[in-house]
């Protein structure tokens, strides 16, 4: 017997919970075989909430970060001293060289672009779980779209 795997899933605004939305349905479809775990930020939670509302998907916590008349400083500071948050790094240069491609280099934007989405049919929650479920051997039936970015 398997048990079950331990799915959180974070929402900070609106377009997020939108996109979300569907997989933590997904989740809850299955509890035999993950657990959702549903984190909001505080952050739009006006806006936010409206589409929890909508799908009713009620969050297991609150991480309660913003403040009033905060600036994305303060935020991202908070966090580093809770301990909750970490800064994979942020090199000025990267950052630049990248945008510069884009803005300068048409080919490169034109196939980012134009760019196809694997997951714009409709069933990328389902394919979600499927290969969630695969990586953590509680199914041998690997999905056909699998392909891990290790």
């Amino acid at each position: 017997m398997f048990s079950s795997i331990k799915v959180m899933t974070i929402f900070v605004t609106r377009p997020e919970a939108i996109k979300m939305a569907f997989l933590v349905l997904e989740l809850h479809k299955h509890p035999e075989h993950f657990e959702s775990i549903v984190t909001v930020t505080s952050q739009h939670h006006e806006m936010r909430d409206q589409v929890l509302n909508i799908f009713k998907i009620t969050p297991d916590f609150d991480l309660n970060i913003m403040k009033d008349l905060q600036t994305l400083v303060d935020v991202t500071t908070r966090g580093l001293e809770a301990g909750t948050l970490k800064l994979a790094g942020i090199e000025e240069k990267s950052i630049y060289e990248l945008a510069t491609e884009f803005l300068t280099n048409r080919a490169a934007y034109e196939n980012m672009a134009k760019a196809v989405n694997p997951y714009g049919d409709g069933n990328a929650s389902r394919r979600i779980c499927e290969a969630i479920r695969y990586y953590f051997q509680q199914t041998n039936d690997r999905p056909v779209e699998y392909k891990p970015q290790i």
